[in-house]
């Protein structure tokens, strides 16, 4: 057998190997990104991984996204101590002294059958700023409206919130939801 023969089998041999390992990798890929519609019921969504591969593989968009769901998460399930006891430590002594100061907002303010609209991302220095539609697609006459979350990042999967709470805004004060968020 050539050189030259010799030098192509190992070739073609190393491009088998590396073809394999390429193919492995995308499937662990796609298992870990499973893409999801933008409007969304929290419980078909699970609360936030405690996989830390996982969260620094994510952007901060989604990372935040999934905090929020999260959040929802809590209020469906009608867990308001775990909601609360992510909430920042200033907001929570302004806003809600008590769980049941809390619990009552909750009650008063979400549907018990949320979905969410992710509308606005911004990055304002060390917190991250989402702005969420939220509205019932099961009862029609729900009011649906437009709140701000305010994500604090204490490291993986830890973080702190709070939320636009006096100032609720309604479909009306939006012009538009845009299609790519």
């Amino acid at each position: 057998m050539s050189t030259y023969r010799k030098i192509l089998i190992v070739i073609i041999i190393i491009a088998i190997i590396m073809g394999i390992g390429i193919f492995i990798d995308e499937l662990n890929r796609n298992k870990k990104n499973i893409p999801r519609n933008e409007v969304e019921s929290t419980l078909a969504s699970s609360p936030v991984s405690q996989d830390k591969d996982n969260y620094y593989g994510m952007d901060e968009k989604t990372r935040i996204k999934k905090y929020i769901g999260e959040i929802f998460f809590f209020y469906e399930l009608e867990d308001y101590k775990s909601a609360y006891d992510r909430l920042n430590e200033d907001f929570k002594q302004e806003y809600f002294k008590t769980l049941d100061d809390f619990t009552e907002y909750v009650k008063s303010t979400y549907p018990k059958n949320p979905s969410l609209n992710y509308v606005e991302f911004n990055v304002e220095g060390e917190v991250f700023v989402m702005k969420v539609t939220v509205l019932d697609i099961k009862d029609k006459s729900f009011e649906t409206f437009n709140q701000r979350f305010v994500i604090r990042e204490l490291g993986p999967d830890n973080y702190t919130y709070s939320f636009q709470k006096d100032t609720i805004l309604t479909k009306d004060d939006v012009e538009e939801i845009p299609e790519d968020l």
